[in-house]
């Protein structure tokens, strides 16, 4: 991201990594594991075209990961969307469907509105602008 214009992304742009991060979760966490330690230093990101390509690295998990660390991964992919978009000096200027997903960084409004990476994933597809 710093590589961008800005050092950020657009919003737009920003939701699109989400939702493929959020695909990614939502894969790890059927298979019951989870990352553990999601963050900036842990996502490689390559675009093809209008997509992103995220590889995630440094798991921390085991196998049959509790669930208070899924929660938590959802929890770090929607502070990746907060820094992705600028952080604290452009948040307040983002639009709606940026807001609801980092639920002003409160984990517990985040663990709430997204109980599973499906939940998240889902809402990316059909929010409204």
């Amino acid at each position: 991201m710093k590589q961008q214009p800005g050092g950020r992304l657009r919003g737009y742009e920003a939701l699109h990594l989400v939702h493929a991060l959020a695909q990614g979760l939502e894969e790890i966490h059927a298979a019951k594991e989870y990352h553990g330690d999601l963050h900036a230093g842990n996502v490689l990101v390559k675009r093809e075209g209008i997509f992103f390509k995220p590889r995630l690295f440094d798991f921390m998990s085991q196998q049959g990961g509790p669930r208070e660390h899924m929660l938590n991964d959802i929890v770090n992919v929607t502070r990746l969307l907060y820094d992705a978009v600028g952080g604290r000096a452009h948040y307040r200027s983002q639009p709606e469907p940026i807001k609801a997903v980092c639920c002003g960084l409160r984990s517990d409004l985040v663990k709430k509105r997204y109980p599973t990476a499906r939940h998240l994933r889902r809402y990316l597809e059909t929010f409204e602008w």
